[in-house]
């Protein structure tokens, strides 16, 4: 008989971790992001996971000759391919579409150019309204942002609580949810711990349909392209994560895909996400495609 199982479900991971109270005992997922992305916020653990992380990364690449030079084998060039599929995303919505307010679920800890700074280069009134529970990336958040940018607020809140999060009085004045909105969830929602992919499609819906029409979605997440001479790779970083941050699953495109409730796909659809909008050179090494990203819409009702 067929296995129906989900592939994020056939994959194996270890029981989520306990975080010690002085949340320098253990790594903490905000930090990891920024260490791996080239910050200086992370603790000693934090950049130690990530460096372990990158060392078997490394080893896998070499031994499977996926990569042209050890150079190219770095989990940092799956960070910066995310990155880079946040600019693009921006850019599209402000420059193309006219989307003039924003809704980041997960800001982390800052590295660089954050989604304020591509959009508010092309209109300079855009809103920017960045969600986050960790303690560390919302002061952060507020001291870089907030002082100096009256277009912008910091809210501490759980992305994955969505009723409470959007009936939190700041993001409910801040944002005017009659008129489009973009909605980030850009490397988050393999962060839940323990969800499922109907729970994170559940989730995604539950802030789309508050949106107006015309409203956008952009969501990208570790990615696996299910094939076979990937899979021994794939299941030893996801293991390499949950060992470490209790968290970090990969999904398929179809997975992926169903996390863009009740919108239609923009072109090209869910891709890895150094292919979108249209496909990167051919220097692109296989660990900048375990990532992948997409850009939904939801539609006008019938008339």
């Amino acid at each position: 008989m067929p296995n129906d199982t989900p592939r994020s479900a056939q994959r194996s991971s270890p029981a989520p971790i306990e975080l010690f109270k002085d949340g320098r005992s253990l790594p903490n997922a905000a930090r990891f992001w920024n260490a791996a992305g080239g910050g200086r916020d992370a603790f000693h653990i934090d950049r130690r996971l990530f460096y372990d992380l990158d060392a078997k990364v490394q080893d896998l690449i070499s031994r499977e000759r996926k990569a042209r030079t050890l150079s190219d084998a770095s989990f940092a060039a799956l960070v910066d391919a995310n990155r880079q599929f946040v600019h693009r995303a921006s850019a599209y919505l402000a420059g193309q579409l006219g989307i003039d307010q924003y809704i980041d679920l997960g800001v982390g800890l800052p590295v660089d150019d954050h989604i304020h700074r591509i959009v508010q280069s092309i209109n300079p009134d855009a809103k920017v309204l960045y969600v986050d529970n960790d303690p560390m990336a919302v002061r952060k958040a507020q001291g870089l942002f907030e002082s100096s940018n009256s277009h912008i607020r910091v809210v501490d809140a759980d992305i994955f609580a969505p009723k409470e999060l959007l009936h939190h009085e700041e993001v409910a004045s801040f944002l005017d949810w009659s008129r489009p909105v973009a909605i980030f969830a850009t490397a988050t929602l393999h962060e839940h711990p323990d969800g499922t992919t109907e729970q994170l499609a559940e989730i995604m819906r539950t802030y789309i349909d508050h949106a107006s029409p015309d409203s956008c979605t952009v969501i990208s997440h570790f990615f696996d392209p299910e094939l076979p001479d990937w899979n021994d790779a794939i299941q030893t970083i996801q293991n390499e994560l949950h060992s470490g941050l209790g968290r970090g699953t990969f999904r398929t495109r179809a997975e992926i895909e169903a996390l863009f409730p009740n919108q239609r796909l923009l072109a090209p659809g869910v891709v890895p996400c150094l292919h979108w909008p249209t496909s990167a050179d051919d220097q692109t090494i296989w660990i900048q495609t375990c990532i992948a990203g997409g850009v939904g819409q939801k539609c006008p009702p019938p008339i």
